[in-house]
């Protein structure tokens, strides 16, 4: 399984790069590559009590290669888990694995993960990655790669989790080529080596989207985490409404304070009073993702909390 954040360097003959110039940057044309989209929507189902998210992801026309991997920070920053990591699947070409055994499969320094399942679309694969991402992996069969000026949806990931903003990263389909004309079968020098990993390296973008959080839910982390999304999307831009921003805002800070002060049943009125502004709200106001992000964790919180504090 390769690595999506190794540069990956190739050595072929001079005599089959004749239509290509060779470069100290390698043989291929580097690509313009600065933006990509991750649109989101997220669901819950009350019986299984999984949380499934589901992306579209986008290639704007502005860049010139085309997107082969696709990674969703999934890190954690505690290595106690919520859920079991059995009951969710990852499924890489056709073969099908859960979380846990995947999981085994990464070097004991990788980071601490938030379990997740992954359902790629068609001939993608999926796969987590020690560095803490679920990795929807292409580059290979016709269709699975995001031309510019394309977007493909259907990439799915599952969780025990509520949402959180979460790091979406996105590595175009570049490799580095370097060829010696004079003895193509050389091995490639360190500064080569070097150069491709900083290209790559600074090819890759980032933006953000919704992804499984980290928290148990019902805990003051899981409140900070909520309290700290929201304030994130608004700066984003995703609250297009300023009123409405500040309302949501004003809402749950105030039910974060009768949480704080050991009044779950004031917490929870207040948590209505913040999914009634939500449910008010228009998809003009607001982008999907804050609906999602705002329903879903209110909904686990006034779940999840008590009415009384415990002692």
């Amino acid at each position: 399984m390769k690595s999506f954040l190794v540069g990956v360097i190739v050595l072929i003959a001079a005599t089959s790069m004749t239509a290509l110039a060779d470069s100290l940057d390698g043989a291929l044309p580097i690509p313009k590559f600065t933006s990509v989209t991750a649109t989101a929507s997220a669901t819950f189902d009350s019986v299984s009590r999984i949380y499934t998210y589901n992306y579209v992801v986008g290639n704007p026309g502005t860049n010139t290669g085309a997107i082969k991997e696709i990674g969703l920070d999934i890190s954690s920053r505690t290595s106690v888990t919520y859920g079991d990591p059995n009951a969710l699947t990852i499924r890489y070409g056709t073969k099908l694995f859960t979380f846990a055994k995947f999981a085994a499969l990464l070097p004991p320094t990788a980071r601490p993960m938030s379990p997740t399942g992954i359902a790629p679309p068609g001939p993608w694969r999926g796969a987590i990655t020690a560095s803490g991402r679920a990795l929807f992996a292409g580059g290979g069969p016709a269709g699975s790669t995001i031309a510019p000026g394309h977007s493909i949806g259907g990439f799915s990931i599952t969780s025990f989790e509520p949402p959180a903003l979460r790091d979406v990263a996105a590595f175009p389909d570049w490799v580095y080529v370097a060829t010696d004309p004079a003895n193509p079968n050389s091995d490639v020098g360190d500064d080569q080596s070097a150069r491709a990993q900083q290209i790559e390296a600074s090819l890759v973008v980032h933006t953000y989207t919704l992804g499984p959080s980290d928290v148990f839910p019902g805990s003051s982390a899981h409140w900070n985490a909520f309290q700290d999304s929201l304030a994130h999307a608004i700066a984003l831009g995703w609250v297009s409404d300023a009123t409405l921003a500040r309302t949501l805002s004003s809402q749950l800070a105030q039910a974060l304070a009768a949480a704080e002060a050991g009044d779950g049943t004031r917490a929870k009125v207040d948590l209505l009073t913040l999914l009634n502004t939500l449910a008010a709200s228009t998809a003009s106001q607001r982008r999907q993702e804050v609906y999602d992000l705002v329903k879903l964790n209110a909904d686990s919180l006034r779940a999840n909390i008590a009415d009384k504090p415990i002692r």
